[in-house]
């Protein structure tokens, strides 16, 4: 059932693997991010399927890695928390390559994930380069919005999530999957006034950008008043214990 197949997406260094480490932690089943693994082993043996060489061979190898994945998932039981999916592979082909091919659509078509989609917005505090991130703060802001770009046009709803500490991300996404799955109550998210990324930047050329998000509007049938206030947690605590 793919309705149990959640997804995190957004640009690098916004807290999606640090936030999947915690639900971990929780006991949820995850799914690591395909495109750091496949930079750490083409690197190691001096293969060019990585984003600094070949990234069309890239791409491919982060597409079987993310049907593989879902596959995988299908085997367990509960609840799937993936760190991105397939339509990530659309998004990152569309921002460097050009139109993604045929095939990687096909894919985002037959292997879906849970309509609503957890959206990790771009954070300039938290944001950090590494080996195998090095992208700067705009190249990951792009990165967002090609996401954003590439869920909405699969068909999905995308969930932003909070500018907050660790702790208040995990309890949104816990009760999220509680409403949705371990009660059993498969309710709609409608989300409204939704502003696309490149909107969302006072400034791409200052530094110091600051990212608006829009207030997210939660209409849930039968359920009212479940999600009031989700969008909000935690962010009277923005500047303790930063996601990084």
């Amino acid at each position: 059932m793919n309705d149990r197949l959640f997804v995190i997406t957004g640009g690098p260094g916004s807290g999606k693997t640090t936030l999947l480490s915690a639900l971990a932690r929780h006991g949820l089943a995850t799914m690591p991010e395909a495109g750091r693994a496949i930079i750490q082993d083409q690197t190691r043996i001096g293969g060019t399927g990585w984003h600094g060489q070949d990234r069309q061979l890239f791409a491919e190898l982060m597409l079987g890695w993310e049907v593989r994945s879902w596959h995988e998932a299908q085997g367990t039981d509960g609840p799937v928390v993936f760190d991105r999916g397939i339509p990530d592979v659309i998004g990152y082909l569309q921002l460097y390559v050009g139109e993604a091919p045929t095939h990687v659509h096909a894919a985002a078509e037959l292997y879906r994930y849970r309509t609503t989609v957890f959206l990790a917005p771009p954070w300039p505090e938290i944001f950090g380069q590494d080996a195998q991130r090095g992208q700067d703060f705009h190249e990951a802001f792009a990165t967002a919005d090609a996401m954003e770009q590439a869920y909405a046009m699969a068909g999905y709803d995308l969930l932003p999530l909070p500018l907050t500490t660790v702790e208040a991300r995990v309890d949104l996404v816990l009760q999220v999957l509680d409403q949705f799955v371990c009660s059993g109550r498969f309710t709609q998210i409608q989300l409204v006034n939704r502003i696309p990324v490149a909107e969302r930047i006072r400034d791409r050329d200052k530094q110091d950008a600051q990212v608006f998000w829009p207030v997210v509007l939660h209409q849930v049938s039968q359920t009212r008043g479940d999600f009031q206030g989700l969008s909000r947690l935690g962010q009277e605590d923005t500047t303790r214990d930063l996601d990084r």
